[in-house]
């Protein structure tokens, strides 16, 4: 009874925090832009160009990169937005979705057969994935997805479909975020995850697993939208002060087991 209660309070009760300002009209015009222009350029390459001819036609546009635009130029500082996410993730997930195609490919008489398996094996597989290897990206479960929905064109096209439209495409995606969100943001906040050095307290060297909070996390409430500075700034405090806590008790923990030994 009492895991229910617990269920059920999380649903029904949740703390008030103050809803998101609206991003400066400046960053609008500036997601504006950006989106614009990168979504032009991978279009633009597909259906004008049409670069990959003889490869199938691959495209170099996918519809995985609508929601890609939505992190990359508006919430820059998710980690979910980061380029060793959208490249890692990416990749990942389409070519576990690919590989699950060619699977069933191999399995069954039609490529449509179990195709809610497909579906559901696909993007599963690219969420583990792209847990492990701290690369999550929501837009590379739905290349996951799409790569196995598309219709024999995508299957045919193969583990091409990595080259382009992911790895190409995410490219010049990446590109035109770096060129046009430093004008007045900052982006990246990081090219790769790198291990954080191990922290001393009085002499006592704090292991990375103790400190886990200090990492980058991917599953911090990162707001979607822009923030004001003084909103952003309550945020981190908050996390900060959060993290401190936690880092006091393991620290706390650490000597009442050096005092009972």
């Amino acid at each position: 009874m009492e895991f229910w209660n617990t269920y059920f309070n999380k649903l029904l009760k949740y703390p008030r925090t103050p809803f998101p300002p609206m991003s400066p009209l400046s960053h609008i015009l500036g997601s504006f832009l950006a989106t614009f222009t990168g979504i032009s350029i991978v279009g633009l390459l597909t259906w004008e160009a049409n670069i990959f001819s003889s490869y199938n036609n691959a495209p170099v546009i996918l519809g995985a990169f609508g929601a890609s635009s939505v992190l990359i130029y508006v919430a820059l500082e998710s980690p979910l937005a980061q380029p060793y996410n959208a490249f890692v993730g990416g990749t990942i997930s389409g070519f576990i979705g690919i590989s699950v195609g060619k699977v069933f490919d191999a399995l069954c008489e039609h490529n449509t057969d179990y195709l809610w398996l497909q579906c559901a094996l696909a993007v599963s597989l690219a969420i583990v994935g792209m847990m492990l290897t701290r690369s999550v990206h929501p837009p590379g479960a739905a290349t996951a997805l799409i790569s196995v929905t598309s219709g024999q064109h995508i299957r045919d096209i193969g583990y091409f479909f990595i080259v382009s439209p992911i790895l190409l495409g995410t490219t010049i995606m990446i590109i035109v975020a770096v060129l046009f969100n430093n004008v007045l943001r900052k982006y990246p906040m990081y090219w790769i995850f790198h291990k954080p050095k191990p922290m001393e307290f009085d002499g006592i060297k704090v292991s990375n697993s103790l400190t886990s909070a200090t990492k980058p996390s991917q599953d911090i409430n990162i707001p979607m939208t822009e923030t004001t500075p003084s909103f952003a700034s309550e945020i981190k405090l908050e996390a900060a002060e959060r993290r401190i806590r936690e880092l006091e008790e393991k620290i706390a923990m650490l000597e009442s087991c050096s005092v009972t030994q």
